[in-house]
């Protein structure tokens, strides 16, 4: 999944961009056998867009120990596809620069979401000094928002 947080007045505006997006890359989409669904929540005065990719991929082990056990061998012969995981991998960043474009705003920043760009340099150069004078041996929560 990648999602954002826009005000109302910015959802068809978002929504068109998404479906741009596929449409941009449909052959993509094609080639690797990937389906894009659509999550909106409201959110309060917000509206939240939330896309997500589907492609046949291994499954890995955190997956597999939480799924019902009569699925698991199912789910364990699906082979890896790397070619499709990468796709994807750099559609879902294409898709959050287009996100943050429109001012969407993220919930898991830091993650898959490039804190330090979407930062002033002076905001994140303090919190870069904030958390080496706190944390100076990095073990708190190492490498969150590229700290």
């Amino acid at each position: 999944p990648i999602h954002a947080m826009f005000p109302f007045s910015r959802a068809v505006q978002s929504a068109e961009a998404v479906q741009e997006f596929a449409e941009a890359n449909k052959e993509t989409f094609e080639r690797h056998g990937v389906k894009m669904s659509f999550l909106t929540v409201c959110v309060r005065n917000e509206f939240l867009f939330e896309p997500s990719f589907y492609w046949f991929d291994e499954v890995g082990e955190y997956r597999l120990e939480r799924i019902r056990p009569e699925t698991v061998d199912e789910y364990s012969a699906i082979g890896a596809d790397e070619d499709a995981r990468g796709a994807v991998l750099e559609m879902r960043g294409q898709l959050a620069d287009v996100m943050d474009e429109l001012g969407g705003v993220h919930f898991q920043i830091g993650k898959y979401y490039e804190f330090a760009d979407l930062t002033w340099p002076e905001t994140y150069g303090l919190l870069r000094s904030i958390k080496r004078a706190v944390d100076p041996n990095d073990r708190m929560n190492p490498g969150s928002l590229g700290l």
